[in-house]
């Protein structure tokens, strides 16, 4: 008997891109689900504790300007894909 995914489903803020290759839920066909999440806030904490930022990197900026009237913030999700994809294709 093969199990293959029915639906893949996602919650997220609404300022954050939806990535749901990465983040998303598989759901099995033929089954019950039940969902439970709860709501998860990390702040970065500056120099000179780390090289990290919230702020919008160019990169990041541009991913964001293909989705017209969006209003997306900095994810720590999507700064890690980026990254891998620039030192992918670079």
């Amino acid at each position: 008997m093969h199990i293959g995914i029915g639906m893949v489903g996602m919650i997220h803020d609404n300022t954050q891109l939806p990535l749901i290759d990465i983040g998303g839920l598989h759901f099995g066909t033929g089954r019950k689900h039940k969902l439970c999440f709860k709501t998860k806030t990390n702040f970065i904490l500056p120099a000179p504790y780390s090289t990290c930022t919230d702020q919008v990197t160019f990169a990041m900026q541009t991913h964001f300007n293909h989705y017209d009237k969006a209003d997306y913030a900095y994810s720590q999700l999507l700064c890690f894909t980026i990254c891998i994809q620039t030192y992918t294709y670079v």
